[in-house]
């Protein structure tokens, strides 16, 4: 019974994929509603293997994943080496450890920074009139030193309005500015977890 559930998960897991493969090329939920319509007519056709305590629906389901991931891993890829094209160090405050891959200098990630800097609205005891701690302002002005100085060859963040207009705007415009998006493709290297972000913006050094 457990193995035909394996079987059962992974058919549904194939459809799911098909929908999405087909969605994310042709841009139509209707093709990618019909591809996979045309893989479940296949059942009796085929057998009607795909419910059956086999590994084929498991092998089928790996390989429509490995398909679906391709163009993310290439994305991927294509990241790190523009991360390595420069010679000094990069700031990547949402994916600090894409640095770490090609060698260069890590940071603390930005949620922590956010955190225990109170840059949004995790400072609510200053927000409801608490009396704000001076080592919060340490943690701002490093920040502001480190991007006065232009330390980082590039500085890669992700394409958020809210933070671009709250934080990073006034702070980079003086010293940095907006070379190039990262992906072209508007489909791929996003995180699959939590909220849906990915690396875009490339700021040089003014």
């Amino acid at each position: 019974m457990a193995a035909r559930l394996v079987s059962i998960l992974a058919t549904v897991g194939c459809w799911w994929m098909i929908f999405a493969l087909v969605r994310r090329e042709t841009g139509s939920v209707w093709g990618g509603m019909a591809a996979g319509g045309f893989y479940a007519a296949t059942f009796k056709a085929t057998g009607v293997w795909m419910d059956v305590a086999r590994s084929d629906s498991l092998l089928m389901f790996f390989l429509l994943l490995a398909a679906f991931t391709a163009r993310d891993e290439r994305a991927g890829y294509d990241l790190l080496s523009l991360i390595r094209s420069y010679p000094g160090e990069v700031f990547i405050p949402t994916h600090s450890y894409y640095a770490a891959l090609v060698g260069k200098p890590t940071y603390v990630h930005w949620a922590t920074i956010t955190d225990t800097s109170g840059i949004w609205d995790t400072d609510l005891d200053v927000q409801q009139g608490g009396k704000n701690d001076p080592r919060r302002q340490i943690i701002l002005d490093e920040i502001q030193a480190a991007v006065a100085s232009q330390r980082f060859d590039a500085i890669i963040l992700d394409d958020i309005p809210k933070e671009l207009k709250a934080y990073w705007g006034d702070l980079l415009t003086p010293y940095y500015r907006l070379e190039r998006k990262v992906f072209a493709d508007p489909d791929v290297f996003w995180t699959v977890s939590g909220a849906g972000n990915r690396p875009q913006l490339v700021y040089i050094h003014r």
